[in-house]
């Protein structure tokens, strides 16, 4: 089942691909110098008046005093025995609102010849709770979990597609009715067809509680640099760039260089599959409500580039299938309560604001 993943080699391989600036200790954005802001990978102070959006990200990134720490990956907790879940498979009712296996949130589509380069937003870390089945009455034995990110594509099925994406994971592990949580943050370029596996970013330390502050550049159409920070804490991990992956074709062939194609960006509560033979989907745990706050994405054409809120976005719920009796339900539900605050709630109701 898991047997076959070597730990060594997928963070060999992962690192090989990672580029991290390392800005000194005593480094303050706001007070350096345009060469020693690009130079340790940060972006220039965004024009408050043309470009407000950008200046506020800007501003709430660097709005305390800082503690660098230089990326640092390691493998996610191997899967716990539990029931049979089912395939990545998003179902699509061609309306504003969507159903998912696995996907709770919001996207937006890039328009015409425009692609998006940048995503940004901010989330509450929730404290994940195993549910009360709604089979047998009780919380069962499990390994119930989630995810919070923000990401590009890998919404709609195209031709060696894939997915860069950063957020935080939530899990809670029952065992003879002993509760274990783990919480932590983690990145990934995700590969459609093809065993790809997030990495922890073990260097953050990350609570339940904590406010996360994530974005992510497209610097060229094969590399993203991200940035995350614990705004409680105020650490921040040095930003860092990925390139994107090779794809190796199943059957054989020449492997294929995977680009990022801005087609899409979204903000999303995710139930991920196990690691095993099959990539069952977890149980989401009960994880309350999550709101991502201040979210923006920057689409570009011609070096012209334009911010977009939530106005328009495609909302998704994530439901499930149940048995006693057969049918599909609603898991986890998705609204929108403002231009750039997205509300993503356990269960089938709506929560309140």
């Amino acid at each position: 089942m898991t047997s076959h993943i070597e730990p060594d080699a997928i963070l060999e391989e992962v690192r090989g691909r990672t580029n991290v600036f390392s800005p000194p200790t005593y480094f303050d954005p706001p007070k350096a110098s345009a060469a020693e802001l690009l130079k340790y990978g940060f972006s220039l102070e965004p024009d408050p008046v043309a470009a407000p959006d950008r200046y506020a990200s800007w501003m709430r990134l660097f709005s305390q005093k800082l503690k660098f720490v230089d990326a640092d990956f390691a493998l996610p907790p191997l899967p716990q025995p539990q029931r049979p879940g089912h395939r990545r498979q998003p179902a699509v009712n061609r309306l504003h609102q969507e159903k998912s296996l696995n996907w709770c949130g919001a996207y937006v589509s890039a328009k015409g010849a425009r692609t998006f380069s940048e995503i940004h937003a901010d989330w509450t870390v929730p404290r994940p709770t195993a549910p009360i089945d709604p089979e047998s009455g009780r919380v069962r034995d499990g390994d119930y979990r989630s995810s919070t990110w923000i990401g590009f594509d890998g919404q709609r099925r195209y031709l060696n597609s894939s997915l860069p994406q950063i957020g935080t994971a939530q899990e809670v592990v029952v065992v003879d009715g002993e509760r274990t949580c783990k919480i932590y943050a983690w990145v990934q370029w995700w590969v459609r067809d093809h065993r790809s596996i997030p990495v922890v970013l073990s260097s953050l330390p990350i609570s339940a509680g904590d406010q996360v502050i994530c974005s992510m550049v497209a610097m060229s159409r094969t590399t993203v640099r991200f940035y995350i920070k614990n705004q409680t804490s105020g650490v921040f991990v040095s930003p860092f760039e990925l390139s994107a992956p090779l794809f190796h074709p199943p059957h054989g062939g020449k492997p294929v260089q995977l680009e990022v194609s801005g087609a899409t960006a979204q903000w999303i509560m995710e139930r991920p599959a196990a690691l095993t033979e099959g990539h069952q989907l977890y149980e989401l745990p009960d994880y309350g409500k999550v709101t991502f706050g201040n979210c923006y994405a920057v689409s570009s054409s011609h070096k012209i580039e334009k911010p977009e809120r939530l106005s328009g976005a495609r909302l998704i719920d994530m439901r499930a299938i149940r048995e006693h009796p057969h049918r599909s339900a609603i898991i986890s539900r998705s609204r929108l309560v403002g231009p750039q605050q997205l509300m993503v709630s356990y269960g089938n109701r709506v929560a309140a604001v």
